[in-house]
């Protein structure tokens, strides 16, 4: 493929196989773009990772693994999509529900070749007889068009179902991915990692680590802690020693394939799956807004009762002063994390004010810790209603003219008042935060639970 003059204002080369190419936005990492593929007719999403010109080898290290991330989402589809898979439900549905690259695209700038990722060695070997001069790499994916960001949608539900309805989606994908001899894992999921179209079908975005061969077989060694990208507040309290979680046993996935029939006691970290069942249950208790629950009933008990703030209450101030709309319950998810378990040491991992708002919090006690409060579902919650996210949010604020995240919290709150009808709905969701790796539930398991009792996922994928 030839590159062609690049865009005005970026640094995209001429993609002669895609049309009416738009900028939508910059994400955590990357440019992204609409585009058309003339082939199909349909909506395409390209993204441009954006590099760091001081170093050209770790950047073509990283622009390595984001081919191999494309490479990946394609071998998913094609394992999952075999005439013997599509028979079981559990693929047929489960890989609609995994968002496709189409393709990847690398060159040196400057040059008139593009490789795509099968000829990622011979891009290696040109840009390595560059002159000392040449300063980058550059590299673009192509993905299926697969909605808006998760984060966003969840703000906008006013109802659980419809919220757990996604996580319904979520979890679907999850049974597939964890019914093969070689477990996939996401190990970044999280609702901004997940997009969902106009129809209300939810798709896995960013698959960045694949299968367990990159930790057992493959770049990392073994299990054990070497590398993954992954969200503090949404990974697992293992995830400072493991990538994931074995189980009882860790055998060699050298020879073995995806389609071989293996004895269980074979099976490589059977209970690997239980890492994203851990962050998927974290992103079920943001669907019933345990995570704006949390944040408010902190900010009330660090405020004296005549309603006027404390000064320590400043801390909370400054750790959401900065962007309310996501760290209100960002903080939140902190507040829940130390609620399951001893609190964590996110120092190097959390704005300051943030990490010193949750200091604060452990002094004073004004969370129950595991051993003093062994589930979520208590009292507290059970008295908790809307006014009190209304009034943590009017002091937080310290008014009430922020329409937008007033909204937000309305529908946050609603949501929260529909789970605490339903108990063991949130008792569930903590099952799937458990600290203990072992007492997690399969996402089969989870499908039939309590969780999703009453709940449709409501997109045509799944009919």
């Amino acid at each position: 493929m030839t590159a062609g003059d690049t865009h005005e204002n970026d640094e995209l080369p001429d993609l002669p196989d895609y049309t009416n190419i738009e900028q939508m936005g910059d994400g955590a990492d990357s440019i992204i773009y609409s585009a058309e593929d003339k082939a199909i007719k349909k909506t395409t999403i390209i993204r441009n990772p954006q590099r760091s010109d001081d170093n050209v080898e770790s950047q073509f290290a990283r622009f390595s693994q984001i081919r191999l991330q494309c490479d990946k989402t394609q071998e998913i589809h094609r394992v999952f999509t075999k005439p013997e898979r599509m028979n079981n439900p559990k693929f047929k549905k489960g890989v609609k529900h995994i968002a496709q690259c189409k393709d990847a695209f690398g060159w040196i700038p400057g040059d008139t070749e593009m490789y795509n990722i099968y000829e990622w060695a011979a891009m290696a070997e040109k840009w390595a007889a560059k002159p000392g001069s040449q300063t980058h790499v550059d590299i673009i994916e192509v993905y299926e068009w697969a909605g808006k960001e998760g984060s966003k949608v969840l703000e906008e539900l006013t109802t659980s179902k419809e919220a757990l309805g996604l996580v319904k989606q979520v979890m679907l994908a999850l049974d597939a991915m964890q019914s093969v001899n070689i477990v996939y894992i996401h190990h970044d999921l999280k609702w901004a990692n997940v997009a969902v179209d106009e129809a209300k079908c939810l798709r896995l975005i960013d698959m960045d680590h694949y299968t367990m061969e990159h930790y057992i077989d493959g770049d990392y060694g073994t299990s054990k802690k070497k590398f993954g990208a992954e969200d503090a507040l949404y990974a697992p309290v293992e995830r400072r020693l493991y990538n994931f979680w074995c189980g009882d046993h860790e055998h060699s996935i050298h020879n073995h394939s995806m389609d071989e029939s293996m004895d269980e006691n074979e099976l490589p970290c059977p209970a690997a799956y239980t890492f994203d069942i851990f962050s998927a249950g974290i992103m079920a208790a943001q669907a019933c807004a345990l995570d704006w629950f949390f944040y408010a009933i902190v900010f009330l008990k660090a405020n004296s009762n005549d309603g006027a703030l404390r000064p320590e209450v400043e801390k909370h101030r400054d750790a959401i002063s900065q962007d309310l709309r996501s760290s209100i319950p960002q903080l939140g998810l902190v507040y829940l994390r130390m609620r399951l378990g001893p609190f964590i040491d996110f120092k190097v991992e959390l704005p300051e004010p943030m990490y010193d708002a949750a200091q604060h919090v452990v002094k004073n006690q004004l969370i129950n810790n595991w051993e003093k409060a062994p589930s979520i579902v208590d009292e507290e919650l059970q008295q908790f209603g809307p006014d009190q996210i209304k009034l943590a949010i009017s002091f937080a604020t310290q008014s009430e003219s922020n329409t937008i995240l007033t909204e937000i919290a309305k529908n946050a709150a609603q949501r929260l008042g529909e789970c605490k009808k339903d108990p063991d709905k949130v008792k569930f969701i903590e099952s799937m935060m458990h600290k203990l790796p072992d007492k997690r539930p399969t996402a089969a398991a989870t499908l039939t639970s309590p969780l999703f009792r009453g709940v449709e996922g409501k997109c045509a994928f799944d009919s």
